[in-house]
C-alpha cells in the first residue's frame, strides 16, 4: 500500500474545524492481544486539553492529545488537522496497525495546496472533508438548517429594495469579503465588475462605504448576527466569491444571502448548482461568456423587479433541488452531532473493526485517501473578459511549491524518519534543481 505524508498548513480561521484523522489498518499475524474496550484516538494537532471517552452507539473510544500514549496499544488512530499537517512532526515510526484520518473543512489556501497532492492524500486511510467523495463528507457544513433558506424573517420586499436604491443611494451589490489576496482572484473580478455596476464595498478590499457606527459588523461575530442578515437583506445582490476554487467548497458566503433573501453572485465551487435551492436562485458567473454579460444581466434585473423576483420564488415555493434535500436529510439523521464528533465516531468504528480483525487473525479491508476526497486544481487568474483561465506566475506558484513539499514528505515518510518542518522545507527546496517537470493536472 502506498504511504506518504505531507506538511504544512497555513493559518487557522475562526471557524476552522481542527480535526484530521488518517487511518492505516495494520494486518499482521502478531499474537499480541489488543484491548478492544476503549481504544485510543489521538488528536495529533492540539485541540486543547482533551482526555475523555466518546460513546458512538455500541462503540467507545478514548480521545486524547497526550503523545506519551502512542505506545499504549498496537492499533492507534490519529487525527490530523489539515491546515497544520506536518508542522509538529509525525507519529513515526508509523506502525502497521496505525490508522490515519484527515479532517479538513477549510479551503486549499489554508494549507498551500498541500492536501491536494497525491503524495499527501494517499497517506490517509480515511478522510472527512467538504467534498462529497470523501469517506465522511460534510458539503453543507455552513448551512445550519435547510428551512432557513425558505424562511422569510429577513426578506425585504423588492419594491423596498428599489426605493433604497433610488432614495438612499444603496448600490445594487454588497461586497463584504475581507481577504483581499485570494487564489480565486476575486478582487480582480470585483474591480472589473465595478466598471459596469455600482458596488458597496464595506470590507478592506476596495473599501468605499462604512458600516453603520452602531454595529460590530466588521467582526466575525457581527457577521453571524441577525442584524447583519437584515443589513444584507436590503441589497438586491451580494458578491459571493469563495477564496479558492474547489469542488463542493461552499461557505456562508453563499448561504448568508440566500437566507437573507438577497441574490448571490457566485464563483468558487464548480459544483455549486448542486446545492442551490432552485434553478433560479443565484447568478453563477460561469454561465456567462464574459463579465459584460454578467453586468448586463445584473443591471437588467435591477431595473425589472418582476424578473428579479423570479430569483426569490424559492422562498414561496420551497426547495426544488432534490440533491440538496437528500444531503440535508442525511445530515439530520446524525441528530445534531457536529462534524468533529461525527468523524470521531466514524474512526472509532473503523478502529474497533481493525482490532477485532487483528485479534481474530483475519484480513481487514484497507481504505486510502484519494485526490477526489479533497484535491483542488491549480489556482488561476481572471482575464480581461472575466474568465478564470490565466496561469499564475511560476515564481509565485504555490501549487508547484506544494508539489515539492509533498514529495519531501513522501521521502521522509517512506523512510520512517521523523523529519522536522525545517527538514522538509530544506529537502523541498532541493527538488526544483533535480525535477524538470511538475505534474499539476487533477
Amino acid at each position: 500500500m502506498s504511504s506518504v505524508m505531507r506538511t504544512r498548513g497555513l493559518f487557522m480561521s475562526w471557524r476552522q474545524l481542527r480535526l484530521i484523522v488518517f487511518m492505516i489498518i495494520g494486518l499482521g499475524s502478531s499474537a499480541h492481544k489488543v484491548s478492544d474496550e476503549n481504544p485510543i484516538i489521538m488528536w495529533w494537532d492540539s485541540m486543547g486539553n482533551i482526555d475523555r471517552l466518546t460513546s458512538c452507539g455500541k462503540y467507545t473510544c478514548q480521545i486524547t492529545v497526550n503523545r506519551a500514549r502512542m505506545t499504549e496499544q498496537s492499533h492507534m488512530a490519529y487525527i490530523f488537522d489539515g491546515t497544520s499537517f506536518g508542522e509538529t512532526g509525525f507519529p513515526f515510526p508509523r506502525q502497521r496497525g496505525d490508522i490515519w484520518g484527515l479532517f479538513m473543512n477549510e479551503s486549499p489556501k489554508n494549507n498551500e495546496w498541500l492536501i491536494s497532492q497525491d503524495e499527501v492524500i494517499y497517506l490517509f486511510n480515511y478522510t472527512s472533508t467538504f467534498r462529497r467523495e470523501s469517506h465522511c463528507p460534510f458539503p453543507t457544513q455552513w448551512l445550519s438548517d435547510i428551512n432557513s433558506l425558505t424562511d422569510v424573517t429577513y426578506l425585504v420586499r423588492t419594491s423596498e429594495k428599489t426605493r433604497l436604491r433610488k432614495e438612499e443611494g444603496l448600490a445594487p451589490i454588497i461586497y463584504v469579503h475581507s481577504d483581499c489576496v485570494t487564489p480565486s482572484d476575486r478582487r480582480a473580478y470585483l474591480q472589473m465588475l465595478q466598471k459596469y455596476v455600482q458596488v458597496d464595498s464595506y470590507g478592506p478590499c476596495d473599501h468605499n462605504k462604512d458600516f453603520p457606527n452602531s454595529t460590530n459588523f466588521g467582526t466575525m461575530a457581527g457577521m453571524l448576527s441577525p442584524e447583519f442578515h437584515r443589513f444584507v437583506a436590503q441589497y438586491k445582490f451580494a458578491f459571493a466569491f469563495e477564496n479558492a476554487v474547489c469542488p463542493d467548497y461552499i461557505t456562508e458566503k453563499l448561504w448568508r444571502p440566500l437566507v437573507a433573501g438577497t441574490v448571490p453572485i457566485v464563483f468558487g465551487s464548480p459544483t455549486v448548482k448542486d446545492f442551490l435551492p432552485a434553478e433560479k436562485s443565484a447568478i453563477v458567473i460561469t454561465d456567462f461568456d464574459n463579465i459584460e454579460d454578467v453586468a448586463r444581466h445584473i443591471n437588467y434585473l435591477d431595473q425589472h423587479d418582476d424578473e428579479y423576483e423570479k430569483y426569490l420564488q424559492y422562498k414561496k415555493t420551497g426547495i426544488q433541488n432534490e440533491y440538496l434535500i437528500e444531503v440535508e436529510r442525511k445530515k439530520a439523521l446524525s441528530d445534531g452531532i457536529d462534524i468533529f464528533r461525527k468523524f470521531e465516531c466514524f474512526l472509532c468504528r473503523k478502529l474497533h473493526d481493525a482490532i477485532r480483525n487483528h485479534n481474530a487473525d483475519e484480513d481487514a479491508t484497507v481504505s486510502q485517501g484519494e485526490r477526489t476526497h479533497y484535491g483542488c486544481p491549480t489556482p488561476l487568474m481572471f482575464n480581461a473578459d472575466g474568465q478564470y483561465v490565466v496561469p499564475r506566475n511560476s515564481r509565485d506558484n504555490v501549487y508547484k511549491k506544494a508539489r515539492h513539499r509533498s514529495k519531501a514528505i513522501k521521502h521522509f515518510h517512506d523512510r520512517n524518519i521523523n523529519a522536522t518542518f525545517d527538514d522538509i522545507e530544506n529537502y523541498a527546496k532541493m527538488l526544483p534543481r533535480t525535477c524538470h517537470h511538475v505534474h499539476d493536472e487533477l
